[in-house]
């Protein structure tokens, strides 16, 4: 059973399960927008999508993510013009995110594991192509998870606009780690493996045989932030990590990203992600 734009349930779409996934042949659909996100993927014939000012012929194969509130048309060129639309709200791809209103923003979410990449063009708001059909093989398991609503579905639907989104990003940035220069690489790597430790950028440069001035100013030159603000960042998503995934009391999870001070954590993690660490808590697993 594959579902169709008839099946959606509005009221389970933005009370529970966040997303909906749908089947629908087009002939004309006039100059709208949405309050969710979408992603549109054609998996037959050929037809004109307008958004803004840009007019373009789109085939099975193409597929584009929406923002909120953009207006955009379709014509079918051909009788057997269709799509699948995946439909989402930020909050099924993070909880604590749930007034984001741009993809980009959400593309930040701890969540996605995306904060080593950069981005070399733009993820939203226009086409790419799945050249290996490989995407729409993804949207079609999901049409048939969100038609059937068996057990899990709105995970296992979930979990799969996550891989879609992460395929894509790999055709649109490259990992900030390969345009890094050795020493910079080697404090990149120490962060990583020391993060819960009394780490200071003193201890790495001595190991390094290079000054802390040099280092510091490479590392701000070629990350865009300093050491310790790096180093922050890091802590705080692997407590994020934690806080998603365990029931490790928030005192202990502090000291097991390298905070010894409780109070010294909260704040710093309420200057990252604006809330709590327990208030982050509450909305990841409500």
């Amino acid at each position: 059973m594959y579902t169709s734009f008839e099946d959606f349930d509005k009221n389970l779409f933005f009370n529970e399960s966040f997303i909906h996934t749908f089947y629908c042949p087009l002939k004309k659909i006039s100059y709208h927008n949405h309050n969710f996100f979408e992603l549109v993927y054609i998996v037959g014939g050929k037809g004109l999508h307008k958004l803004d000012n840009d007019v373009r012929e789109i085939t099975a194969g193409d597929y584009m993510f929406m923002d909120y509130s953009t207006f955009h048309e379709y014509e079918a060129l051909t009788d057997d013009f269709a799509v699948i639309n995946c439909l989402f709200l930020s909050k099924v791809i993070d909880k604590t995110m749930s007034d984001c209103r741009d993809f980009n923003e959400l593309l930040k979410s701890y969540n996605l594991r995306l904060s080593n990449f950069v981005f070399k063009e733009k993820t939203v708001n226009r086409f790419f192509r799945d050249s290996d059909r490989e995407i729409g093989r993804i949207l079609q398991d999901m049409c048939k998870e969100c038609g059937e609503k068996r057990t899990g579905y709105i995970d296992y639907v979930r979990s799969s606009l996550i891989q879609i989104i992460i395929k894509t990003i790999r055709q649109t940035s490259v990992d900030i780690k390969d345009n890094y220069s050795s020493p910079v690489l080697k404090v990149l790597n120490s962060i990583e493996q020391k993060y819960s430790e009394r780490l200071q950028l003193s201890d790495i440069a001595n190991e390094l045989f290079i000054s802390v001035p040099y280092i510091s100013l490479k590392f701000k030159e070629e990350t865009g932030i300093t050491f310790s603000e790096y180093l922050k960042n890091i802590r705080i998503q692997k407590a994020c990590a934690l806080l998603n995934t365990t029931d490790l009391k928030i005192h202990i999870i502090a000291e097991k990203v390298g905070y010894s001070d409780y109070k010294r954590f909260g704040n710093v993690f309420r200057e990252i992600t604006g809330v709590s660490p327990g208030k982050f808590r509450a909305q990841s697993t409500k």
